[in-house]
């Protein structure tokens, strides 16, 4: 469970690093939450409002509503455990911005996320992967 809703009490903590697990596992997170949303009102569309033409379909409307407000609630956590993330790497956080390039930017930080972290210490901090450094590093 901390691997799924600490990146939540660490939204602002930018300066430490994130092992993989954390880093996947919040992010396996925001697209179930996205994708049962979705799924959940088409399916729930299908059966209350099968004669209304999409356009019009309340729950269409929520749904997206819904998605709009869960995206926004993870950006800040999601993003800093992106950039704790290749903290652990050993790179800087300003490798994030890779987002902004279309399709070759988000490939690039999905390879670099999939890669293992530096053993041992480095600039950001200690070995999260180690006992009670991760602890340590939430009071740093």
């Amino acid at each position: 469970m901390t691997y799924l809703f600490g990146p939540f009490r660490r939204s602002m903590d930018f300066r430490s690093r994130a092992t993989r697990r954390e880093s996947w596992a919040f992010t396996l997170l925001f697209v179930i939450l996205q994708v049962g949303i979705f799924v959940g009102s088409a399916v729930l569309s299908a059966f209350v409002y099968p004669m209304v033409k999409a356009n019009r379909d309340p729950l269409f409307f929520w749904a997206m509503r819904s998605m709009v407000i869960v995206a926004i609630l993870f950006v800040l956590p999601m993003l800093a455990v992106q950039v704790r993330r290749l903290h652990d790497l050993g790179r800087s956080g300003w490798f994030v911005l890779l987002h902004i390039l279309p399709l070759v930017g988000p490939l690039v930080l999905t390879v670099m996320m999939l890669l293992p972290g530096k053993r041992g210490s480095n600039a950001y901090g200690p070995d999260p992967r180690t006992q009670g450094s991760e602890l340590a590093s939430v009071f740093n």
